[in-house]
């Protein structure tokens, strides 16, 4: 499974880049990696800090052979192999449901999946990943110093960003392909690492709160609500980590 690596100095969003790609006809497996951002998005619309401080900006292209409702559970399954690439380099981190990767409380990737039709009508994801990697501590003014972290900052090491971009380029796409042949994430191998789990929440729109109790199979993240008897699945929204621990250990029903 090759992937075709595009670089560049500065663009406005490596996913807006690479949907340009795959509308002109590029295949699965076409990667675009920016060394900075001015327009770079995660999750909901936020803003994305993406300067050029040595961090990784890299987006994908895959052609799934599965229908668009049937990739829901992709974003967990690109978490993961992104924490597997990171054990490698011996940084172990947590998973912050769905698209989060977490070291010492603070956030140091996020994953944003985006979904597409192409000229031809098919489907194309496109994966898209902001790692910070050498950013240095100063590079986080308040108020992102109290949320965010670099390898860097984590562990006193600098790291070879073309090597590591190379590297996770090549292992977000085998993970799509192996999604494509499952059907489901890998929810055993996400659980072992999710942060979430067993954390009183506040789930938004709406403000209800709960105690994360598990992921389903379709990778929707199972929370029992404090007003509610039964375990209900949250598949979109905004889910926030509250700051008091769990009166009770974690419901696996």
């Amino acid at each position: 499974m090759s992937v075709t690596l595009h670089r560049r100095a500065e663009v406005g969003s490596t996913n807006d880049e690479v949907l340009a790609l795959a509308r002109a006809g590029a295949p699965s497996g076409t990667a675009v990696c920016a060394r900075a951002q001015t327009q770079g998005r995660g999750r909901l619309g936020r803003d994305w800090h993406s300067p050029d401080a040595g961090n990784v900006y890299l987006s994908l292209l895959h052609r799934p052979t599965r229908p668009a409702a049937e990739l829901a559970g992709l974003t967990l399954d690109l978490a993961l192999a992104v924490a597997r690439i990171l054990d490698d380099l011996g940084v172990e981190v947590g998973l912050k449901w769905p698209n989060d990767l977490v070291l010492g409380g603070r956030k140091l990737a996020g994953i944003l999946t985006e979904l597409h039709l192409d000229a031809g009508g098919g489907v194309a994801v496109i994966v898209g990943i902001g790692l910070n990697v050498n950013a240095p501590a100063e590079a986080y003014a308040p108020p992102l110093d109290a949320i965010a972290t670099s390898l860097r900052v984590a562990t006193g090491r600098s790291f070879d960003l073309a090597v590591l971009e190379e590297t996770l380029a090549a292992a977000l796409h085998v993970a799509c392909v192996a999604f494509d042949h499952r059907g489901v994430p890998e929810t055993t191998g996400y659980l072992t690492r999710c942060v979430s789990l067993g954390r009183r929440v506040r789930v938004s729109p709406g403000g209800a709160t709960g105690v994360v109790c598990g992921v389903a199979p379709d990778g929707a993240l199972l929370v029992r609500f404090d007003d509610r008897d039964d375990v209900e699945p949250v598949r979109s929204g905004v889910v926030e980590h509250l700051p008091d621990p769990p009166s009770e250990p974690p419901c696996f029903s």
